[in-house]
């Protein structure tokens, strides 16, 4: 009995010890820099450069940061084997393009837009061309570069991607979506001139989220053309061929499909997404003004969209 009173006070005792050395431990982690309490997306207080400036007043004004570099830190951690110093880095996760299929596996370089005066011309064109119009679906921040190259590997060897329209990949994408993060390529000011460059990302975004939401939402916008789905156009009296919008839009499709059908649920919901993204309701109504179906699904989805919040025409 007293053996066993002196195991257990021996047991209490080494679990004291444990605890007490684990606090010691955490005492002396709590010492080492952490930046668990820092947004690294935002600049830093000290930071008083025209670039911070740019960033603050973008986040005041669109409640999303903007970056201008990959790079959201860089410190030393520790030494090698052979004294050298070695470095910590957190990069931007980006991932996978907005637009197309196309694989995640892609490395993605950038070259950076340093000039202050383009960095605030391009911080005023996103806030009112891009954040404004995603509304609250804006991503948690924006990265702006001049221009975006995309590599691949092929038997270790590391190569731009070669273009393929089927898929939608390019060597130099105008933009590429990651975890928190969309990039922007001013590709050579060229955003500033076309007036659809930021287009694509809005309409990748929106139809994101229409593939996203609960599917019995889009049951009213099936409903007009819900007996021309995937129907030959022989089984409707039209010749097989391509080029027929005329005829798909009697049917409450946005524009002919392919050479054998008018159209198809998929592409169906992306026109209509992608449209809605792009005109305004009487812009449609004036354009499609002999197709009443059209202008009907029109309205749906562009309701759907306005309901996420997307601020359209």
């Amino acid at each position: 009995m007293i053996k066993m009173k002196i195991m257990k006070y021996s047991i209490l005792y080494l679990l004291l010890l444990a605890f007490t050395f684990a606090s010691c431990a955490s005492e002396d982690e709590d010492l080492t820099p952490s930046h668990a309490d820092r947004n690294l997306f935002a600049p830093s207080d000290d930071d008083q450069s025209e670039t911070a400036e740019i960033q603050r007043e973008f986040y005041k004004k669109n409640g999303c940061y903007i970056l201008f570099n990959d790079t959201l830190s860089n410190e030393p951690n520790g030494q090698d084997a052979n004294g050298n110093p070695l470095w910590k880095t957190q990069l931007v996760d980006v991932n996978y393009p907005v637009i197309g299929s196309v694989s995640s596996s892609y490395e993605y370089t950038y070259k950076y837009v340093k000039d202050a005066t383009i960095q605030r011309k391009a911080a005023e064109y996103i806030g009112e061309q891009l954040a404004d119009k995603l509304g609250k679906n804006c991503p948690y921040s924006f990265l702006v570069v001049d221009s975006v190259y995309a590599w691949t590997y092929s038997n270790g060897v590391r190569t731009l991607v070669t273009p393929n329209s089927w898929t939608g990949a390019t060597p130099y994408p105008t933009n590429v979506q990651g975890n928190r993060c969309i990039v922007v390529s001013i590709h050579d000011k060229e955003m500033f001139e076309n007036p659809n460059y930021l287009l694509g990302i809005i309409q990748g975004m929106a139809y994101k989220k229409i593939q996203n939401m609960n599917q019995s939402l889009l049951d009213e916008f099936y409903s007009y053309s819900k007996n021309y789905y995937s129907v030959r156009k022989s089984d409707l009296g039209y010749p097989m061929g391509t080029g027929q919008d005329d005829a798909a839009r009697n049917f409450g499709f946005w524009k002919d499909h392919n050479y054998f059908y008018f159209g198809v649920t998929y592409f169906d919901v992306k026109n209509f997404s992608n449209a809605a993204c792009e005109y305004s309701l009487a812009e449609v109504e004036e354009m499609m003004k002999d197709y009443p179906l059209v202008i009907a699904k029109f309205k749906v989805m562009r309701d759907l969209l306005i309901g996420m919040g997307f601020d359209l025409k």
